[in-house]
C-alpha cells in the first residue's frame, strides 16, 4: 500500500512538472525608458503616463507627477494613467533586462509573468514573457499557471535588509538600491547548486549530518550537525591557505599531496 501511494505521489509531481511550459522572447533593449509625454489640456483633472514609470496628474492648469515606484512598491508601472504591477510594452516603453549576476534563467524581480537569460554574467539579459495569465516558476524556471496569488513572486525590497526574498524561494534572492524608501534598481542573484537563501545569505542545505564538499571551490567544505532544537544548521570552514578538501578523510591536505596521489 505504502508503495503505491510514493509511486501515486511520484506522479502528481511529474504531472505538474510537464504542466509546466516555456515562454517566449521580447523585444531585447538596453535602454528601457524613454519619454513620452501627452501634455495636459489645462481645463480637466484626470491623470496619464510621461513615462514607463511615471504619473502625470493634470490639475486643470496645475501639472505635477508620481514615481509609480514611490507610490506604491508593488505597483511600479504606468498603465493607462495609472501605476500598474503589470507594465504595457508600446511606443516608448520596452522590457528592461536585468543585469546579469551568471549564467541561466532568472526571474523578473517586479513582474512575476516576465523572467530572464542570460548567457553569462556581466552582461544584459533577453526578456521572456509567460502567456496569459500564468507566472514564472523558479522551480522548473518555465511557465504556469497561476492558481494563486502565492505563485506571483517578486522581490520585496525593504529599507531594513541587505538581501530580500524572491517570494517563498529559497534559490534566488535580490539585493534593491534603495532611495527615499524605494528601490530604484534590483540585481538578482542565485545560490549556488546544493545551498539556499536563509534570508541573509546563501548556505548549505543540510539533508543529514556530516561533512560535504563545496561544489565551487575546493578550498571549502561544510559541517552538518544538529543545533539545540534538534535542527540540522550548516557550518562553513575553509582550508587554511596551500591546503585544499580531502572530503573522503574529511580533513584538509596539502595541494600538493592531492597531485601526488592523482599522479598514482
Amino acid at each position: 500500500m505504502l508503495s503505491k501511494l510514493v509511486v501515486f505521489v511520484a506522479l502528481v509531481q511529474l504531472s505538474q512538472i510537464r504542466a509546466d511550459f516555456p515562454g517566449y522572447r521580447l523585444n531585447r533593449t538596453v535602454s528601457a525608458i524613454k519619454k513620452s509625454v501627452e501634455p495636459c489640456d489645462g481645463l480637466g483633472h484626470y491623470s496619464t503616463c510621461t513615462s514607463c514609470d511615471t504619473v502625470q496628474v493634470c490639475l486643470g492648469t496645475e501639472v505635477t507627477s508620481r514615481h509609480c515606484g514611490s507610490l506604491s512598491p508593488d505597483k511600479p508601472y504606468c498603465n493607462n494613467g495609472q501605476c500598474s504591477g503589470v507594465p504595457t510594452f508600446e511606443g516608448a516603453c520596452q522590457p528592461q533586462p536585468i543585469w546579469c549576476s551568471d549564467e541561466g534563467f532568472f526571474p523578473d524581480p517586479f513582474v512575476c509573468q516576465m523572467f530572464h537569460y542570460c548567457q553569462k554574467g556581466g552582461f544584459p539579459s533577453e526578456v521572456y514573457q509567460c502567456p496569459g495569465d500564468s507566472v514564472f516558476n523558479p522551480d522548473t524556471l518555465e511557465c504556469r499557471k497561476r492558481e494563486n496569488d502565492a505563485q506571483c513572486m517578486v522581490i520585496n525590497c525593504k529599507a531594513n535588509e541587505v538581501f530580500s526574498k524572491y517570494g517563498t524561494s529559497e534559490r534566488f534572492f535580490g539585493y534593491c538600491a534603495m532611495q527615499v524608501g524605494y528601490a530604484t534598481a534590483v540585481r538578482v542573484f542565485r545560490c549556488a547548486e546544493g545551498t539556499k537563501f536563509d534570508g541573509q545569505k546563501c548556505v548549505y542545505d543540510c539533508k543529514t549530518e556530516g561533512r560535504f564538499a563545496d561544489v565551487r571551490s575546493q578550498y571549502i567544505w561544510y559541517e552538518c550537525v544538529r543545533n539545540e532544537a534538534g535542527q540540522l544548521e550548516s557550518i562553513t570552514n575553509k582550508c587554511p591557505w596551500g591546503r585544499v578538501v580531502d572530503i573522503n578523510l574529511g580533513v584538509c591536505i596539502p595541494w600538493n599531496a592531492r597531485a601526488e596521489v592523482i599522479q598514482l
